[in-house]
């Protein structure tokens, strides 16, 4: 019984990891109204947020998928 207990924690934290992987998609227009390639990255935490706002203070423009 305690096995499948631990196997049904284990299966659950498995989840829950995965399903906070967040992706995003961000254009740059230049001032001539010119958009330059897309940027695409999908992360989670910290390294994803400051990876985010890296991007829109250098003028990206971010949609989360």
């Amino acid at each position: 019984m305690k096995k499948l207990i631990y196997s049904a924690i284990i299966a659950g934290a498995i989840f829950s990891y995965a399903a906070c992987k967040k992706c995003t998609t961000c254009t740059y227009t230049e001032g001539n109204g010119t958009v330059l390639t897309d940027s695409s990255f999908c992360g989670k935490g910290k390294v994803y947020k400051d990876q985010l706002e890296q991007h829109e203070k250098n003028g990206w423009i971010c949609i989360e998928e």
